[in-house]
């Protein structure tokens, strides 16, 4: 680098040993420069005509350069870079000076005088590409435009009576920068004059949304949108600013009546609560006959009878803890691992014997099935943890039941697994097995679909599969 910037200073300007001494002096530090802020760094001196400049050297950062190829030795133009003339004849710094590259790429230069005493024998100069700044200042420039031409368009249709804003259900109001109302539609129009008030232009939305100072504070004071009740009726305000944040033009603010939709919101909510306290004393009511099956149970003394009381019992409260869910949750989303859980849980109480410790589990995905579907499979999942308690499991001291739930593809798989050692019947045809023939005619009439069972690495499992 040393000699050819020598080479250069001898050949185009009238620099002195001792000033180009100085001058690669510092052309030894503009790679740490370069690297420092990542943008091209040149030492420029003027050439012997006293108007242009030549360039001595160059460090380029490591990322991306403003040049493809090395442009020491070149002639920068006074024209072309009235930035660095000015440095050299004044010495003042030059910032931000905009222009070209000679690969056409916009940049900003800061320009820095290299003394020499009080003499100026050179200039470094800093150069960033501003791309992306152009291309903001581009938009922020459309955007103004596009927002004086819907201000100015908005008043020219009120005054031409024109009533196409008004084909809009929602209310409009345009607001200046001081919150003053410049423009309305018929309904915002309609809106605001209610009740006796007085015309809205030049006045504010204080009815409706209280008093500010200026757009900033109530931007900064409400949330858009923002609800409000007024004379009976409920209105939701949405504010869309006009302009950028520090240089705001003022707001538009849309405004729809919201009471039909709130009345409706709260019939259903009545419905929903009424629907709730059904499906509580439905609860109740089969909970009831439970019990009165269980005391007429305790007056028999046949095994077979008491059996069959005990199923019947067992199914009766399957469907309780399913209209028991319907109580807690949206009627219509039922989740199935708590469905399932709380059907687990119950059956176990009637059967585990004393001191017998069954671990259990519910896992999957957090799927959800329509009310229709949660009755049937109440109903199966009691069957088949009832079926794996009493023959698969039976007195042993310890076992395990698990429910594993998945969804692929619009289907929805239950897997039930215990760890019973018993031989069970898997003939699901059979038509002695009363439990195994209310699971195939559950899965298959009601939800639309299949059953097995069969042994699967030394356990149990049922596979009940149907569409969601």
């Amino acid at each position: 680098m040393k000699e050819i910037m020598k080479e250069l200073c001898k050949d185009y300007t009238n620099l002195s040993e001792e000033d180009i001494a100085i001058l690669i002096e510092f052309g030894e530090k503009i790679d740490a420069m370069s690297m420092l802020t990542s943008n091209d760094i040149f030492i420029d001196a003027l050439t012997a005509n006293g108007e242009d400049s030549v360039v001595l050297a160059w460090a380029r950062p490591e990322k991306k350069s403003l040049y493809n190829k090395s442009v020491v030795g070149d002639l920068a133009y006074r024209e072309n870079e009235p930035g660095v003339y000015k440095t050299m004849k004044t010495g003042e710094i030059s910032r931000a000076i905009r222009g070209v590259s000679q690969e056409g790429v916009p940049i900003a230069q800061t320009v820095v005088p290299i003394k020499n005493g009080e003499r100026i024998i050179g200039v470094l100069i800093m150069e960033r590409d501003i791309t992306l700044e152009i291309e903001q200042e581009q938009k922020v420039n459309d955007l103004k435009v596009t927002l004086e031409f819907l201000k100015k368009s908005l008043i020219e249709l009120n005054i031409a009576e024109s009533y196409f804003a008004d084909w809009f259900n929602n209310g409009i109001f345009v607001l200046n920068r001081e919150c003053r109302i410049i423009y309305t539609n018929k309904a915002a129009h309609d809106l605001y004059v209610k009740g006796g008030a007085p015309e809205p232009m030049g006045n504010d939305l204080s009815r409706f949304l209280g008093s500010f100072h200026d757009l900033d504070e109530m931007l900064e004071e409400i949330s858009s949108p923002t609800e409000i009740g007024y004379m009976d009726e409920v209105y939701s305000f949405h504010i869309h600013p006009l302009g950028l944040q520090d240089d705001l033009e003022g707001a538009v603010i849309i405004v729809q009546d919201m009471t039909e939709l709130r009345i409706k919101e709260r019939e259903i909510q009545g419905k929903d609560i009424l629907i709730r306290e059904i499906h509580h004393r439905v609860k109740n009511n089969l909970q009831n006959i439970a019990a009165i099956l269980q005391l007429q149970m305790r007056r028999t003394n046949s095994e077979e009878a008491r059996n069959a009381f005990t199923a019947s019992i067992n199914r009766i409260m399957s469907i309780a803890i399913a209209h028991n869910v319907f109580s807690r949750q949206n009627i219509d989303k039922i989740v199935l691992k708590d469905l399932l859980s709380y059907i687990l849980n119950a059956t176990l109480e009637n059967f585990k014997l004393e001191n017998q410790n069954i671990m259990t589990a519910v896992e999957g995905h957090n799927i959800v099935i329509s009310s229709t579907q949660a009755i049937p499979v109440s109903l199966i999942a009691n069957e088949v943890i009832s079926n794996s308690m009493k023959h698969g499991i039976k007195s042993d001291e310890a076992g395990e039941i698990r429910i594993n739930i998945k969804e692929n593809n619009g289907k929805v798989c239950m897997e039930f697994y215990d760890s019973g050692k018993h031989e069970l019947h898997y003939d699901i045809n059979d038509e002695n097995k009363l439990g195994l023939q209310i699971v195939k005619a559950l899965s298959q009439e009601q939800l639309g679909g299949s059953f097995t069972i069969g042994k699967e690495n030394g356990e149990t499992k049922a596979e009940i599969i149907f569409a969601k």
